[in-house]
């Protein structure tokens, strides 16, 4: 697994970013609403749309990067076809 990981770095890397974006910013949001704390217009929403912003066009730049660098095209088509479903999720 390890050797894997290590021939689609780059591929593992966007999706790893993707996929923890993805949960960090919906365990915030879901703290926050269930401490009473989430408005939907707060300057909070500002701040994770701009985290998440971040995180897409990282994910996506090294998704990039993984098909044209690492051995197995798959992981980085994986990887940018992921970035781009999260971006949906945010523009929503």
């Amino acid at each position: 697994m390890r050797n894997l990981a290590q021939r689609n770095f780059w591929g593992t890397l966007s999706i790893f970013i993707t996929v923890t974006d993805a949960i960090v910013i919906f365990a915030l949001v879901r703290y926050l609403y269930w401490r009473g704390l989430w408005q939907a217009d707060a300057s909070l929403q500002a701040v994770f749309a701009a985290w998440g912003g971040a995180a897409f066009l990282l994910s996506l730049a090294t998704g990039i990067l993984a098909l044209l660098k690492d051995t197995s095209r798959s992981y980085g088509m994986l990887a940018v076809c992921l970035s781009i479903v999260s971006f949906f999720f945010y523009i929503k």
